[in-house]
């Protein structure tokens, strides 16, 4: 995956933008992070939130997929 929004139309998070393992417990943490990542960037008034998003969490969803495999 190389971006988790389109636009400013559609953006993923938990887990509709990664995926892991259930055992490993994570999934609930990582989509907890992405709702807070992406409320913070809201709330902080940008006209690109979905990008901003993408741009900070691009690379833990890399992580996590690396992770998952």
């Amino acid at each position: 995956m190389n971006r988790l929004n389109d636009g400013e139309w559609v953006c993923l998070l938990g887990d509709s933008a990664h995926s892991l393992f259930p055992a490993v417990g994570e999934g609930i943490n990582s989509g907890l992070e992405d709702a807070f990542v992406l409320s913070s960037i809201v709330q902080s008034n940008t006209s690109t939130p979905f990008e901003n998003y993408n741009k900070r969490r691009l690379p833990e969803m890399h992580s996590i997929s690396s992770y998952a495999e």
